[in-house]
């Protein structure tokens, strides 16, 4: 499902986000727990976003991340890998991209995801 909303300032282009009741709109996602969704159309400055709600898409990793996929978590709006806590039916795909020097994904860096 894909929705135009009202968003927060700061949000940007492969944000995962989540919905904010108190304030009626979508902020940086903080957790993999609840309702979230990417943002996959933004302008800059603007106030609505185009945000999927489920399936594949692009999101900016928050940490450095082993390439070979798992459980995914989310803090400040961008994804991890946390196979302890993090959520068992949503994914960060292993990833075939540029490594560092220690074959770890950098923060900063695109993957594919699965919510």
């Amino acid at each position: 499902m894909i929705i135009r909303a009202t968003v927060a300032a700061g949000i940007a282009l492969h944000d995962l986000v989540s919905f904010d009741e108190a304030n009626n709109q979508w902020i940086k996602a903080v957790s993999h727990v609840g309702m979230i969704g990417a943002i996959i159309g933004i302008d800059d400055g603007a106030t609505e976003a185009i945000i999927r709600l489920n399936g594949e898409f692009q999101a900016y990793t928050s940490r450095v991340i082993t390439p070979y996929g798992g459980r995914l978590n989310v803090e400040d709006g961008r994804v991890y890998i946390d196979n302890d806590s993090g959520s068992n039916h949503r994914f960060v795909f292993p990833y075939t991209g540029d490594l560092d020097e220690n074959g770890n994904i950098p923060s900063g860096t695109l993957v594919n995801v699965l919510i």
